[in-house]
């Protein structure tokens, strides 16, 4: 049984009290939709429709919220402590260019074949986004960050697990404290990668016109270069090394070196503090 109650009093806001909740909204064209889950995982797929599906199966005294005012908020009201949710799958089939925001605590998040604005911010799990337009952002403390099919303003950051992207284009903002960070060059006008331990691994080079700067305390990078590539590399290190595979002797000397590839083309600036800089043919 499902019972949908007002809240408040108020137009466009309703609660679902259900332990088994599947029904449609309607939605408006251009809203934003916020999506809240204390705990569990989140599934939001993007699909050629014009409103939203809910699913979930919330525990005993939860309930789901949702709120029209000023904007679309579809909420896990949690009956107890917040931080003692136990876990729940959320699932939201949604039009495709509706524009997503999703918060968590302890939850996992895939978010596929939304093509619009895409926010993530969970404090711990997995984030995986398949898809993103405009603008992509995800934040999580311990979970890993993967992306792909982005095209856009990427913002990724992990502070203790991977940030990997792949097949996706625009401008990236990579960063993580201990967990790697791999990702292509090639469509992106800009990356910045930064960690402190952690090691970057990159592949290809950026548009002609493209800028990457990769930079890390203690950890490795290596940058893998196909065959006829046209860029200008700069790598530097403090206490750490750098090793080139690559024709063509670098200038410089042992921890600032520099070299041109090809006709030259967009920039690679590489600076590990203490780590390995390596810089050959791709595999």
């Amino acid at each position: 049984m499902i019972t949908i109650l007002a809240l408040a009093g108020l137009a466009g806001a309703a609660s679902i009290q259900s332990r088994a909740v599947d029904t449609t909204i309607a939605y408006t064209p251009g809203a934003t939709i916020l999506v809240i889950n204390p705990s569990g995982k989140t599934v939001i797929r993007g699909a050629d429709r014009s409103d939203i599906r809910i699913r979930a199966t919330p525990p005993q005294g939860d309930r789901i919220d949702i709120d029209r005012r000023g904007g679309l908020q579809i909420q896990r009201v949690v009956a107890g402590i917040p931080a003692n949710a136990g876990p729940m799958l959320f699932e939201l089939d949604v039009p495709r260019g509706a524009p997503i925001d999703l918060l968590g605590q302890r939850t996992e998040v895939s978010v596929v074949g939304v093509l619009a604005r895409i926010a993530v911010n969970s404090r711990e799990g997995n984030i995986v986004i398949r898809g993103g337009r405009g603008v992509v952002k995800a934040r999580t403390i311990s979970g890993s960050v993967t992306v792909t099919g982005a095209d856009g303003a990427l913002d990724l950051r992990s502070t203790s697990e991977a940030v990997t992207v792949d097949s996706s284009r625009g401008d990236l903002t990579a960063e993580t404290r201990s967990g790697n960070i791999v990702t292509p060059l090639d469509g992106f006008r800009s990356v910045k990668a930064t960690s402190l331990s952690g090691a970057i691994l990159l592949r290809g080079v950026p548009s002609r016109e493209g800028a990457v700067a990769a930079s890390s305390h203690s950890g490795d990078i290596t940058l893998a270069i196909p065959a006829g590539a046209n860029a200008e590399i700069r790598a530097g290190t403090t206490d750490g090394s750098i090793k080139w595979r690559v024709p063509g002797a670098p200038a410089g000397t042992a921890t600032e070196s520099r070299l041109i590839l090809g006709s030259g083309g967009g920039s690679i600036d590489l600076r590990s503090f203490g780590g390995t800089v390596r810089i050959g043919p791709t595999p």
